[in-house]
């Protein structure tokens, strides 16, 4: 694929994200998703066969996984507050930079099939976090814990904030990203090693 198709692949899925946000997945067309885009509706069928195509490529835009991958598989110091500020401060950014894409993601989830939920990325955030405290019990590092409630509790309390900031704005999140992160971060180490 050449860099002129990603950029028309680009712009066309950032016009899909901006219409469906706007109308909703099934009031948004392939033709809408062209004139928005500034392009014929055959170079959309080109880059992606239906609206689902655009759809997936609007969940791999908004994707973290390839930010937490490096995290889990490069970056980690084996020190759980440090790790989980590095985890946490890097979810909320990549969420903050994609806050259209993942608003349109959260609202329109439910044409997806039961293997499609797979390819959201909690799922794989889910599966990093699951490993990261495994391994970090099996250190001698956390005990005495139920590994799956705590990894929810993890994603629940980024997700929330996230959410609450992105929809709620200022009547309700009155702390910075920073304030909350060193602080949730703070209580949930507080939490895991006492």
């Amino acid at each position: 694929m050449s860099e002129n198709d990603i950029d028309t692949a680009d712009k066309i899925v950032q016009a899909a994200i901006d219409l469906i946000h706007k109308k909703g997945f099934n009031e948004t067309t392939m033709k809408d998703i062209a004139i928005a885009a500034n392009v014929s509706e055959m170079t959309v069928f080109r880059h992606f066969s239906n609206k689902k195509g655009v759809f997936e490529a609007v969940i791999q835009k908004c994707s973290f996984i390839p930010s937490m991958q490096d995290i889990f598989n490069n970056r980690l110091t084996w020190d759980l507050e440090t790790d989980l500020l590095l985890i946490g401060n890097t979810y909320q950014q990549v969420m903050a930079k994609n806050k259209t894409a993942i608003l349109v993601l959260t609202r329109e989830k439910t044409f997806l099939s039961a293997g499609d939920w797979e390819k959201l990325p909690p799922y794989h955030f889910k599966q990093f976090m699951t490993a990261y405290l495994k391994k970090m019990e099996s250190m001698g590092k956390i005990h005495g814990i139920n590994i799956d409630a705590v990894v929810l509790s993890f994603i629940a309390m980024n997700f929330g904030f996230f959410y609450a900031k992105a929809t709620l704005k200022n009547q309700f999140i009155t702390v910075s990203t920073k304030e909350y992160i060193d602080t949730s971060v703070g209580l949930f180490v507080k939490g895991l090693t006492s």
